[in-house]
């Protein structure tokens, strides 16, 4: 009962979430980035930034995202019979994707948090 509630309260707050555009790129940013996300993931990289300063609300709800997101990555590397990635509870992601957004602010969340999957699993960011 306590997830579902948080589940909703975490998708209220969501949609408010995401910059002026409600966190909508075109699909050929997020061609650039390599992937196709949803959520909190399309969010443009300065809008992520410029929520964070607006609320502190935000950055749970981002942290959430991108830990769901290197979960969900796992889940597909397991899936593949490849071994799992160790993750753990750290801010470390999170400050990797701020940093991300903040060296590109043009490109959508999605992309830092694939580039943490990337460092997580020693491959070479494009």
């Amino acid at each position: 009962m306590k997830f579902a509630f948080a589940f909703i309260l975490a998708v209220s707050y969501l949609s408010g979430c995401g910059g002026e555009n409600g966190g909508v790129v075109t699909a050929e940013s997020q061609s650039d980035a390599g992937m196709i996300v949803a959520g909190l993931g399309r969010t443009q990289c300065d809008a992520f930034l410029e929520d964070l300063q607006k609320s502190e609300k935000a950055k749970g709800a981002y942290t959430t995202w991108i830990q769901g997101y290197l979960s969900g990555r796992n889940v597909a590397r397991i899936a593949s019979g490849l071994r799992l990635v160790f993750l753990n509870e750290s801010e470390e992601p999170f400050r990797h994707v701020k940093q991300y957004c903040e060296e590109n602010p043009l490109k959508p969340l999605g992309g830092g948090a694939e580039s943490v999957w990337k460092e997580l699993t020693h491959q070479t960011p494009d």
